[in-house]
């Protein structure tokens, strides 16, 4: 019996829904005995093709400051890649801020 399963490891499917994949793989291992190899051989991908480079610099640099404060809370999270650059920064402001900082939206953004 051969599984493929795809899904982001960082996302949760519905509010209230406590889906792992690691769940997943407990599931596997009590409904096939023996498995334990074949699930050591699980990728985690790490090129993200939908979002930019700028977007995921700033998400990997929040994951890493969570995964320093919280260091059991978060699984299987790593340092992603991003295949497009677009050269569009990321502005991070103070919420107080925000209405005042001039941001430029537009058709190829």
């Amino acid at each position: 019996l051969n599984w493929v399963c795809a899904g982001d490891t960082a996302q949760m499917i519905s509010p209230g829904c406590s889906f792992t994949f690691d769940g997943l793989k407990q599931v596997m291992r009590s409904v096939q005995p023996g498995i334990d190899q074949r699930l050591k051989g699980c990728a985690n991908l790490l090129v993200n093709y939908r979002t930019t480079k700028d977007i995921l610099d700033v998400g990997n640099q929040v994951l890493g400051c969570a995964k320093s404060v919280f260091p059991n809370a978060i699984a299987h999270a790593q340092k992603e890649r991003a295949v497009k650059d677009l050269g569009i920064k990321v502005l991070l402001v103070h919420w107080a801020d925000a209405l005042y900082e001039k941001a430029s939206f537009g058709p190829s953004q």
